[in-house]
């Protein structure tokens, strides 16, 4: 469980532009398996674009990301796409529904990366959707920490004190740069 799940080396992320933003700058940070991590700091601080680099949804400027072993960094879409559809799970705080789709095959979408049929993709959404807007804030961290407790490895993105403090581990990012890390050195 003490391997690496996602290692960056150096990570560094800028957008073009005049002049341009460099969002992350030479980022070290590894997440072993079986740990639950908390990313937080203010808003612009780098969280988003971090995760999206971990997650597979973007590629760094410089540096390396590694995937459960894996050097993503400079493998093709497709290749890309597999590790993202079998490896890793992403929950956004924001739905990202499609407009032309419905609430049930937004929910089935998801299924889609997998291969999963579409008839099976439509009834494992029918029954996931039941409640989701009743959950509350505690709810969602008492779901994380069990799924963490049964050795999923997570990694929560938050701006809220009280999420983060819940987490093992709580990595705190400002202006790009890891500027604390309850696991680690900064």
């Amino acid at each position: 469980m003490n391997r690496p799940v996602i290692a960056l080396s150096r990570v560094t992320k800028v957008y073009p532009g005049s002049p341009p933003v460099t969002s992350l700058d030479k980022i070290d940070l590894t997440i072993r398996g079986g740990e639950l991590v908390a990313v937080l700091g203010p808003s612009g601080s780098g969280k988003s674009t971090l995760l999206h680099l971990m997650a597979t949804l973007d590629r760094p400027t410089g540096g390396t990301v590694h995937v459960d072993g894996t050097d993503v960094t400079s493998l093709p879409d497709r290749a890309v796409a597999g590790i993202r559809a079998h490896r890793l799970g992403i929950v956004f705080q924001q739905f990202h529904l499609l407009d032309s789709l419905t609430a049930m095959d937004n929910v089935a979408a998801g299924l889609l990366y997998q291969a999963v049929p579409t008839r099976r993709r439509r009834e494992a959404a029918r029954q996931a959707t039941g409640n989701l807007d009743s959950r509350n804030g505690a709810d969602i961290v008492r779901l994380l920490t069990d799924l963490n407790a049964q050795g999923t490895t997570l990694v929560v993105i938050t701006h809220d004190p009280q999420v983060a403090a819940a987490m093992a581990r709580r990595v705190e990012l400002r202006d790009g740069r890891v500027v604390a890390d309850s696991g680690g050195a900064a």
